[in-house]
Parts: structure tokens; sequence; C-alpha cells
């Protein structure tokens, strides 16, 4: 009788523990993993990877998600965004209302610009300079007077370089818990207060709305790119003939010699170097969604025979951090043909290894996210790129590497050993 009774008393915190190792078994057949979040201790939130398209574009639109869920989900996983750059975009807001502005707005910039542009190389001088400073702020001048009509005479390099410095500083610490000076982000308005002018529809608006999302992607796509083109220069004739005719079917089309397409190039630095190798979503956590949250044996259960080292006195949030690894999603899986960890521009133009395997689809890149809230400028970023090579080689700017210089990684400070020759203007 006595062991009856203590079965009954255990059955309900077994079925809990069933369910909770059916949970864990279901995601890892998904090919994703759970850790806990390394800097966050105070939290017992698990963060769940995802890295296959099919989870990751479940993840980003799922069947049953409404927009303002899909907003608040991205909202709340951006927050930093708010604390760093005192940003109030879509990216931060989960209003609907600001949502169809931003991406209004977005719309009516993108399409009143040119797929060709101007670029202006900084600083002019003989001799090698920093190849990611450099980069950043020849990507910097073009998104200032492309998107927010600054005047270009006014741009000097050595403001420019300060400000992609304070920018990058302040993208760092926003992934750090400690408090953030505020002369940082002061430093940034002043100095876009004195840039860009003022109009009576941008009154009052923060600017770095416009260059973070335009800028913070883009110059490490066209320092990639740039990179590649000086590991092999026969990727060079793409961009020249783009930017000789910068046209929609120049940007794709194959040079004569075989050589890959300025578009094909740039889709290759997409797909294995995505500017954004992460993306991720706060969701709010139904009440007793976790059994072993809401029942203290099936707690005690898991404690007492896997050791999850489960603290009841340790608070828990209300929402679970859902991150879509792009990187390794872009990098496995046949649908991008053979050796998907080579750069290999040529895969989107060929049959992935048999002619009944056709070439990659620019659809199948999540670098821009996916669904609705799938980037606004997918269709126009990957020609505005290539559009900034183009005019960085045919200004005459030639790219070095040291013996020993990092390996092309797409990384934000790995750029070490590398440099960029920016000709004197009477050598242009």
């Amino acid at each position: 009788m006595l062991s009856l009774a203590l079965q009954l008393l255990f059955l309900p915190a077994l079925l809990a523990f069933a369910l909770i190792s059916a949970a864990r078994i279901r995601r890892l057949s998904l090919g994703e993993s759970t850790t806990k979040l390394g800097d966050e201790p105070t939290t017992s939130t698990a963060r769940t990877l995802f890295r296959d398209r099919n989870s990751i574009t479940s993840l980003l639109a799922p069947s049953e998600g409404d927009l303002p869920s899909l907003l608040a989900a991205r909202a709340h996983a951006n927050e930093r965004f708010t604390n760093a750059f005192d940003i109030h975009s879509t990216f931060t807001s989960p209003s609907r209302a600001v949502h169809d502005t931003f991406v209004r707005r977005m719309k009516a910039l993108i399409d009143s610009k040119a797929t060709g542009c101007d670029v202006h190389l900084h600083p002019p001088a003989a001799a090698a300079q920093p190849f990611d400073k450099t980069v950043r702020a020849i990507v910097l001048h073009l998104v200032l007077v492309a998107l927010l009509d600054a005047d270009p005479a006014a741009l000097e390099y050595p403001a420019l370089d300060r400000f992609a410095e304070t920018l990058n500083d302040l993208w760092t610490r926003s992934k750090a818990p400690a408090p953030i000076p505020p002369h940082l982000l002061a430093a940034l308005q002043a100095q876009l207060r004195a840039w860009v002018p003022r109009t009576q529809e941008n009154a009052g608006a923060n600017h770095l709305e416009v260059i973070i999302p335009a800028y913070e992607t883009m110059w490490r796509v066209v320092a990639v790119a740039l990179a590649h083109v000086h590991l092999d220069p026969r990727l060079r004739a793409g961009f020249d003939a783009f930017g000789a005719r910068p046209t929609a079917d120049e940007l794709g089309r194959a040079a004569v010699d075989g050589a890959p397409s300025a578009h094909s190039v740039v889709l290759e630095v997409l797909r294995l170097y995505p500017p954004t190798r992460r993306i991720a979503r706060h969701v709010p956590r139904a009440p007793h969604a976790d059994a072993d949250a809401h029942h203290p044996l099936a707690a005690l259960v898991q404690r007492f025979l896997f050791n999850f080292n489960t603290r009841p006195s340790t608070p828990t949030r209300d929402f679970d951090v859902l991150v879509a690894d792009v990187e390794a999603a872009q990098r496995e899986g046949a649908a991008w043909g053979p050796d998907p960890d080579a750069f290999d521009p040529r895969r989107w133009e060929r049959a992935g290894g048999s002619p009944s395997s056709p070439p990659p689809s620019a659809a199948a890149l999540l670098a821009f996210g996916h669904g609705r809230l799938k980037c606004v400028a997918s269709g126009w970023a990957p020609g505005a790129a290539a559009a900034i090579v183009a005019g960085v080689l045919s200004a005459g700017a030639r790219v070095e590497r040291a013996d020993g210089a990092d390996a092309v990684s797409g990384g934000r400070d790995a750029w070490r050993g590398w440099s960029l020759v920016v000709p004197a203007e009477e050598d242009a």
C-alpha cells in the first residue's frame, strides 16, 4: 500500500519530466541546441539556437504569427539599441504605426536613388591606409550624402573616421552590461547636426535610425568583396563592367571570360559572411509553459537525475530567447551546391554540381531576415554594394595584404594586416 502511495505521489513529477525530455528531444531533432545565456547569470531562461533554414524561417515567419507579435519579439531583443543609440524605429518599437512609417520612409529613400553612386575616396594619399577604417569612411560618406543629403564638401576624413570609431565603440559597449558614457552618443548627434541639413521633415529625427541599418552592414559587405577581388583578380571583371554601365542587366551579367557577375560576388559575400550572423527574437512565455517552472517535483527529479543546477530562488524571465544562426544555415545544406564552406560566386550562375540541380536562389538567403520583417532594402542593397566596390576600383584604389594578415572573416575588427592605397587626386 505504501509503495502504491509513493508511486501516485511521484507520478505527476515523472509525467512532467517526460514532457520536458520530449520537448528537449524535439528541439534537438530540429537541429537546435539549448544553452544558458552566458552574460546573464541571474536568469534561468534558456537560449534556443536554430541552425537550419527550415527552423529559422519558422522562427522569423511563424505560420500563426501576427505582425504585432513579430514586432514585439524583435523590439524586445533589440533593447540595447535604444539604450546605446536612442533608437525608436521599427527595430526597437512594437508599434505598428512606427513600423509602417519607417518602411514608407526607407522605401521612398531607396526608390529615389539610382543604382550607380559617386564614390568619394578617403583619405586621398599615396601611402597605404588601414583597410577597415578607410572602407568605413567611404561607405559612411556615401550613406550621409545619398540618404541624408549631407554636403559632400563638409565630409572630411578625420571627422568621418572619428564618427565611425565612436559608432563602433558604442556598438561594442551596447553588448555589455556596464553603463554607457552619455558623451559618446552626444558626440555622434552633435556631428550629425553639423553634417545633415535641418529641414521641416527631419526636425527632431534621430538620423542614426537611418545610418545604422544602411552603413553598419554595407561597409562590411564592401570590405569583404574588395578583399576577395584582391585575392582573386578575376573577380574584378564583373565590377568593371557594372561600373561602366550601372544597369540591372549589367549587374547580373557574367563576364565574357567566365568571371562571375558583380551580383554573384555580392550574393556570395552575403551568404558566406552575413553581416548579421545571428537574429534574436524574445518570445513571451505562456503561463506554465515549462513543466519544470511550475511543478516543484519535476524540478526536483531533474536536479537529482541530471544535475541541471536549477535554483528555485533564481528569478525567471517571462520570455524565451530564440536565436537564428544565419551564418550556420547559409554554410550547410545541399541548396548551396558543392563545398558550401568555400567562397565561390560562380555557384550562383551554374547548376550545383549537376545539370539537374539549379543554382541557389537569392530568395534563399537569410542575410536580410525572412518574412514580413525582412529588410526593406534587400532588393536594393546588393546593387548598392556592387556599385561602391566598382567605384572604389575604378578610382584606382588598391588593396594590399601583408604576410600573416587576418584571414577574411567579415568581422568588424578582423582586418589586421590589410590596407587600402587611395591615390592622390592628381594620380587618380
